[in-house]
């Protein structure tokens, strides 16, 4: 078996691949990961750019199941979009705008409007990011009160919307299931910075995306975290496989 998954989003995109190429190896499966990016990572930027066909994209991907990892500077999309015979494109609205439910339009349909044009075959998703964490300084923060609870709130509200406008029938949901990691308290999510993602937040992000989309159930999955206890390890699967289990394609 094997899968081929574009990324188009910020470091929550970034995370969700970190282990991805990683689990599937454990379950005989290759997965060709890339992720595109540029230095303004919302969706409008990323309208503008694939509607002018700009060179302004940062490529990476990893080939024939490799864990290694290639990066391209000064890419199009169409360039990137025809590099793989993708599966799945997943699409994503920056963190710090991810509740916004105007700032999705009418910039998603040009994007998917053009990945369809582009790759038919290819199957759009969407990636909702994660809340900041309680403790982070970001300025961004500061319109949800500096409540995480409120943020994760607000971007499940939007992703709930925009799915349903957009009709988008998949969602990787990393904000879903790190928040109830969270609640469960047993590990740090998040790098000091409350922002990005430590490497346990990685490993969510990353066995949330392979459930859904090998369909595997990511809790008998035989990788082991490096310089992680087994036990925090397994209990971050199981948070996976049980938001995923709502979610499968």
């Amino acid at each position: 078996m094997q899968l081929k998954i574009l990324f188009m989003g910020d470091h929550c995109s970034v995370s969700a691949q970190s282990y991805l190429v990683k689990l599937a190896k454990s379950d005989d499966i290759s997965i060709i990961a890339g992720n595109i990016t540029l230095k303004d990572n919302s969706l409008e930027a990323h309208a503008s750019a694939i509607s002018s066909d700009s060179p302004s994209y940062r490529f990476e991907f990893n080939e024939n199941g490799s864990v290694r990892t290639t990066v391209c500077e000064n890419f199009t999309f169409s360039k990137a979009a025809d590099w793989f015979d993708w599966d799945y494109i997943a699409i994503q609205q920056t963190q710090s705008l991810a509740d916004d439910k105007e700032s999705y339009f009418p910039f998603i349909s040009i994007i998917t409007d053009k990945i369809k044009s582009l790759t038919p075959r290819t199957e759009i998703i969407i990636t909702e990011p994660w809340a900041y964490e309680q403790d982070c300084m970001n300025e961004d923060f500061r319109k949800y009160s500096r409540d995480t609870d409120e943020m994760t709130r607000k971007i499940r509200e939007a992703m709930i919307d925009v799915t349903s406008q957009s009709g988008i029938k998949i969602v990787l949901p990393l904000g879903e299931a790190w928040d109830k990691e969270r609640k469960k308290g047993i590990c740090r999510l998040t790098s000091d910075d409350g922002l990005h993602a430590s490497r346990c937040g990685d490993f969510l992000s990353s066995a949330i995306c392979y459930e859904i989309l090998t369909g595997n159930n990511i809790a008998k999955n035989k990788y082991r975290l490096p310089f992680v206890n087994a036990d925090i390890a397994a209990e971050i699967k199981n948070t996976a496989h049980e938001i995923a289990e709502k979610y499968r394609l």
